[in-house]
């Protein structure tokens, strides 16, 4: 185990465990070695997301977005379903900032490949605007 003294800004403390996933509680950040804090790591990236989820829910962060999350891949045959709308919600909460608030990172430092954005079932094309938009 190693302790991460600044995950990202603001003196934010994580914790990363030897694990090949990553999950998010509250300010925590919990991953194995391929999660660095570092803002062009993919899995960083979408764990920020729901950092900042946790952030702007308080408590309601548990049963909103954290609860959701953990059970999804018990609904998907063990994976994560990245199209599901707390995970959309957390990337696109991250990229917002990232963009916002990181000096030199732009829509392209974001994984697609990794953390893709999908049109919603609604037939609503998920794009920059609407991401800009839904924030």
């Amino acid at each position: 185990m190693r302790r991460c003294d600044s995950c990202y800004k603001e003196g934010r403390k994580g914790i990363f465990f030897g694990q090949t996933t990553a999950y998010t509680l509250g300010s925590y950040i919990i991953g194995g070695n391929d999660l660095q804090p570092n803002v062009r790591n993919p899995l960083f990236q979408h764990e920020y997301g729901h950092y900042l989820q946790s952030q702007a829910a308080g408590w309601a962060y548990i049963p909103r977005f954290a609860i959701p999350s953990a059970l999804n891949p018990s609904r998907n045959g063990g994976y994560t379903d990245l199209s599901e709308d707390t995970e959309q919600d957390a990337q696109a909460r991250s990229l917002l900032y990232f963009t916002k608030y990181v000096d030199g990172f732009t829509y392209d430092d974001w994984d697609y490949y990794e953390h893709p954005f999908y049109d919603r079932p609604d037939g609503t094309i998920v794009n920059r605007t609407k991401i800009n938009e839904s924030f």
